[in-house]
């Protein structure tokens, strides 16, 4: 049965890439998208409460139909009047089709078509889940978003074991359907495929011809590099119902959410912000802090300066290490709390940049361009009374800005570098058209109305300039003119700059995914090597909260007369911290083994 019971509106969708704002409207309440799902395995969020969870402006929870199954098992969980009555949270929840956590358990399961048989876990006991199982538990529960029961291939596998899961996951899908029928609660379908692009595609287009509200994209962030999950997510997102929400599942790490928002994703959720935390590791801006080191024992800051979380505001990082070192459970529970309230306040952050972004163009361009418009509109309204060649200038000018207001919406798709060109040099002329033509029109009508506050304001020599005008417009329009365009020249210098910058920024920030990029003040440079002191590296990855280091060096050589840039790079540690790709280079180019970096898509 097709559920309505959880509709998706879709409020905003980036210009530049696929980032979506949206509202998720649910039985339990609205959820601002995108949103990171605090995970509550066992019917709880790991040394939180509900209330607590409210506090940090969780949305909705995500439970497990696995391990709820086993314990305390589903109909106790009906008989408290499902898992919102259960757990004292009266917002929305979300629960898993178990099978991942079947999956995992290797030489304790069988896959037959039917369904897996499995042992638990906990008490070796024989145990079925199939397709109609699944949905049997979950609706016990009463979760508002129920999830497809789904093969997850591994990583890695071939490509008829990935084909095999996925035919398996639709087939599943189909008997999911059947089998669901309580109308206040949604089932999503889950993509498979594994690592392979034409697989993924073709599991989206079979859920989307099965009409499922919303899609959960399973079988990723498995032990994959993060590059070849991004690129996953690149082929599919094409190919989505853009009116259903999308859920990228297991995944919530900070550089994984802004990726993945970036490509379209509006719901993510993982355990590491809780896991971590208990071990004493700090999420922040500036990327991870293991607060057990002692270069934090007298350390009197909060943990993060923009973090309003209870623990930031009530207690310093000292404070927070001497919970762990003495092994009071408070510090698990004040590290646990500022994880959540990161990852949290960092979907919202990104959900107010979406919506503040403009979906065409650089706001300064835009402005610029809307200018144009307007100012050439004056114009015509000026002139239509006085010169039928004039009139017509008017028309073709604000015909063509229009025109190219059109355009704007294909150019979307385009590199920003490319739409800035086009705006830019399209907004700068129809603006200097636009002042040029609208000057002496305007000056009488500006004379007459602000004549009398100039003569008031400056007496004789407001008087004289008013009389001066009225003798002599088109001396004064020349005037005028000239300053207009020095005005609008400026105007778009800025709006280039502006953009320029921005496009900058957001090429570093998407080609280094790494949480920190260091370039030191000093570099060492002999025969146009350029790179940092070899010292570096080694003293970075000597410090204990650094998991991984990459370095880069540059040079610059020829090939037959043509300039030639060579970026030196680790293949076995850059692509962790970069979107950068590595293919050979042909030996024709440059001999020996060599490789080359691209960007993985173009910007």
């Amino acid at each position: 049965m097709k559920s309505n019971a959880v509709q998706f509106e879709l409020i905003k969708t980036c210009g530049r890439t696929g980032a979506r704002a949206g509202i998720l409207h649910t039985p339990h309440g609205d959820i601002d998208t995108p949103v990171y799902m605090p995970v509550g395995t066992q019917a709880v969020v790991k040394a939180m409460t509900a209330e607590e969870m409210k506090g940090l402006q969780a949305q909705i929870i995500l439970s497990n139909t696995y391990h709820l199954h086993l314990r305390p098992g589903e109909d106790l969980v009906e008989k408290a009047g499902g898992l919102h009555a259960f757990m004292g949270w009266d917002r929305p929840i979300l629960t898993d089709s178990g099978g991942f956590q079947v999956f995992s358990l290797a030489d304790l399961r069988r896959i037959k078509e039917e369904g897996v048989h499995f042992r638990s876990h906990l008490d070796g006991s024989a145990r079925f889940i199939g397709p109609e199982e699944s949905m049997s538990i979950q609706q016990k529960l009463g979760a508002d978003i129920a999830m497809a029961f789904d093969e997850c291939s591994p990583y890695p596998c071939d490509r008829a074991t990935a084909k095999e899961a996925m035919d398996r996951t639709h087939r599943w899908a189909e008997r999911c359907l059947k089998a669901h029928t309580r109308p206040d609660q949604a089932l999503f379908g889950i993509v498979q495929g594994a690592f392979e692009k034409d697989l993924r595609i073709e599991s989206v287009k079979a859920l989307k011809a099965m009409d499922f509200p919303g899609y959960g994209i399973g079988g990723l962030s498995v032990g994959e590099p993060k590059a070849l999950m991004y690129d996953m997510l690149d082929a599919m997102q094409p190919h989505y119902d853009e009116h259903k929400p999308r859920y990228l599942m297991g995944v919530g790490t900070p550089d994984c959410l802004l990726e993945g928002v970036a490509r379209g994703i509006d719901m993510f959720d993982c355990v590491l912000a809780t896991r971590v935390a208990r071990n004493g590791t700090l999420l922040t801006r500036d990327g991870r802090m293991v607060i057990k080191n002692k270069q934090y024992e007298e350390d009197f800051r909060p943990i993060d300066d923009s973090c309003d979380c209870f623990a930031c505001t009530h207690h310093s990082r000292a404070y927070i290490r001497h919970l762990f070192k003495a092994g009071e459970i408070t510090g698990a529970r004040l590290a646990t709390i500022h994880n959540l309230r990161t990852l949290i306040r960092l979907m919202q952050e990104i959900r107010q940049a979406i919506l503040a972004e403009n979906a065409e163009l650089p706001e300064a361009l835009r402005e610029g361009w809307l200018a144009s418009i307007v100012v050439s509109g004056v114009a015509l309204v000026c002139y239509a009374w006085t010169s039928e060649a004039a009139f017509w200038t008017g028309v073709i000018t604000v015909a063509l800005a229009y025109l190219y207001s059109w355009r704007t919406v294909r150019l979307k798709a385009l590199p920003v570098v490319d739409v800035i060109s086009h705006i830019l040099m399209l907004s700068a002329l129809l603006f200097l058209a636009g002042m040029v033509i609208a000057a002496p029109g305007l000056v009488l009508p500006a004379a007459r109305l602000f004549g009398p506050l100039i003569t008031l304001w400056f007496a004789r020599e407001g008087d004289l300039a008013r009389g001066n005008v009225a003798r002599q417009p088109g001396r004064a329009a020349i005037t005028a003119s000239t300053l207009m365009i020095g005005v609008a020249t400026v105007v778009m210098m800025a709006a280039l700059v502006s953009a320029m910058m921005g496009m900058a920024g957001d090429l570093t920030r998407e080609t280094f995914a790494s949480d920190v990029l260091v370039v030191p003040q000093s570099v060492a440079v002999y025969n146009n090597v350029l790179g940092a002191d070899e010292n570096l590296a080694g003293q970075l990855k000597a410090l204990p909260e650094v998991e991984t280091v990459a370095t880069l060096r540059a040079a610059s050589s020829s090939k037959d007369g043509s300039p030639l840039a060579v970026l030196g790079i680790d293949p076995a540690v850059t692509p962790q911290v970069t979107t950068l790709t590595m293919r050979p280079l042909p030996r024709s180019i440059i001999a020996g083994s060599s490789a080359v970096v691209r960007r993985t898509a173009p910007k």
